[in-house]
């Protein structure tokens, strides 16, 4: 995987976001679309996935382990194509590393979904905890949004659970968990992650994308959240 020994570093030089003159330009799905509900209705329907239905995890919190993990807005739709719920998500992952241990290894926010590469070092953890760290605090600021400016949607939002009524941004459920115990396989999901967004055809490339850490791998970064970096004994048989 190309670029994969670029993982940052503290006090490596970096481009400026935007330096490259070939950079490709922002595409449809991202920070500038209108929150407007046909507009939404639209997205959803051109970038819906099988996040509609609740997902059933079961998560292996293996010492040494790391896991990719993925979870998806509320019936698929696109709310992470808006810069500011890009922005909670990438602070609240920020917080949740301080409160949980968690080591970033690599990531992509989809418009309506969301892959991490996350590990723990020898130190036990769970991570119901840590997605639990992500995805509340993210919720909670986007479900007060809509309330003040778009009411409209949370109707769309809202289900019936017996006598209690739930309205939810983030789809029901721990989404997908798979451990990683290798290099080979870790290289080959961080490429695949970072991928994501080309064959949606969203992007050329994938340091092309705001919110993926295939830019930071390249020391081009065109976002907030640095990726930590990954210990040698995971870049072990990895392509340089």
């Amino acid at each position: 995987m190309p670029g994969w020994r670029g993982a940052p570093r503290s006090g490596s030089p970096r481009r400026k976001p935007g330096a490259s003159a070939s950079r490709a330009p922002p595409p449809p799905l991202c920070a500038t679309v209108s929150w407007s509900l046909d507009t939404f209705q639209i997205l959803w329907q051109s970038a819906r996935m099988s996040v509609n239905k609740r997902i059933h995890r079961k998560s292996y919190n293996d010492l040494g382990h790391a896991h990719e993990l993925t979870f998806g807005c509320y019936r698929g739709f696109p709310f992470l194509a808006k810069e500011r719920t890009c922005e909670w998500l990438a602070e609240a992952i920020s917080n949740a590393r301080v409160q949980t241990g968690l080591r970033l290894w690599s990531y992509v926010f989809m418009p309506n979904h969301v892959h991490l590469i996350v590990h723990f070092g020898r130190e036990a953890y769970r991570i119901e905890d840590a997605l639990k760290a992500i995805k509340q605090p993210v919720a909670r600021k986007a479900l007060a949004y809509l309330r003040q400016n778009l009411p409209e949607w949370i109707p769309r939002l809202t289900r019936k659970r017996g006598r209690k009524t739930e309205t939810h941004f983030w789809q029901r459920g721990g989404g997908y968990d798979r451990n990683i115990t290798e290099p080979v396989t870790l290289e080959k999901m961080i490429e695949y992650i970072h991928m994501n967004p080309v064959r949606k055809e969203l992007v050329v490339r994938p340091e092309d994308w705001t919110w993926s850490s295939a830019g930071w791998f390249l020391d081009s970064s065109n976002n907030v959240l640095e990726p930590d970096r990954i210990p040698p004994e995971w870049t072990i048989g990895m392509a340089t």
